[in-house]
């Protein structure tokens, strides 16, 4: 079965900046979420295709849509989330 991802959950939707800037704890205790451990899952299911695709997402950024309020800062917390989620399960 393929995961289906909940953009407005998994984006962090309900944490303010500071708590972004901090995400650990709320990415453990998020639910739902496949498996006792995501990067610990993610490395488990990995093939040479998903970690070619990884490699291509490492720098990625969110940017900003004119319709769509939302601060720089925030794109950036979030964009260095993905990175580390990236790094974690690509060692």
């Amino acid at each position: 079965m393929a995961l289906v991802f909940v953009n407005n959950h998994f984006l962090f939707s309900e944490l303010d900046e500071e708590q972004l800037a901090e995400p650990d704890w709320y990415i453990q205790k998020c639910r739902p979420r496949p498996g006792r451990d995501f990067i610990v899952t993610a490395r488990g299911l990995l093939t040479q295709e998903i970690r070619a695709d990884l490699e291509a997402l490492r720098g990625f950024r969110f940017a900003g849509h004119p319709d769509i309020e939302i601060s720089p800062r925030r794109l950036e917390l979030l964009s260095e989330i993905v990175d580390r989620q990236i790094e974690a399960i690509l060692v």
